[in-house]
């Protein structure tokens, strides 16, 4: 099962490597590709080291997780809006699971009621509030066919936002 993981984790490197360096909307894309590389190789190797040496053990399969949870956000780094989009929606996640992965240390597990807490999702007037980034839009025509397909589906108050 480690070895599995292990190839698996080797794949998630070189692929977040080559997506990345062939970015269009990176600055600088051969020096972040070799950056995420490094952090995708970093997580899914010292998460099987501990996931050997404690197989019983939550937190190295948790930190294998972030490893290729991370590879996951690099969609982000792509120049289509759908994938882009998706990248974004990953990194959101990757954000929370990394937070619920340093609360859990050494356990994996959250402890207290206040790292529990810490990791709910914040309310504000009894509703749950999102914040996913679509895009990028190139055009006005674009905007409102997505503003349309959010109304479509059923979200009404959806707000769009130029950066």
């Amino acid at each position: 099962m480690l070895v599995a993981v292990g190839l698996a984790g080797i794949g998630a490197t070189a692929v977040t490597a080559w997506a990345v360096a062939d970015s269009p909307i990176l600055v600088d894309p051969k020096s972040v590709s070799i950056w995420r590389a490094l952090v995708v190789a970093s997580y899914v190797s010292v998460g099987l080291y501990r996931w050997w040496r404690r197989p019983d053990g939550r937190f190295g399969p948790l930190l294998v997780g972030n490893g290729f949870l991370y590879a996951a956000t690099s969609f982000n780094a792509s120049g289509a809006s759908s994938a882009y989009t998706l990248g974004m929606v990953f990194w959101a996640v990757y954000v929370v699971y990394t937070a619920y992965l340093l609360l859990s240390y050494p356990g994996g597990r959250l402890e207290s009621g206040l790292e529990r807490a810490f990791i709910a999702l914040p309310l504000q007037n009894g509703a749950h509030l999102y914040r996913v980034r679509l895009g990028p839009v190139e055009s006005v025509a674009q905007f409102d066919e997505l503003t349309a397909r959010l109304n479509a589906l059923g979200v009404p108050d959806a707000r769009l936002a130029v950066e």
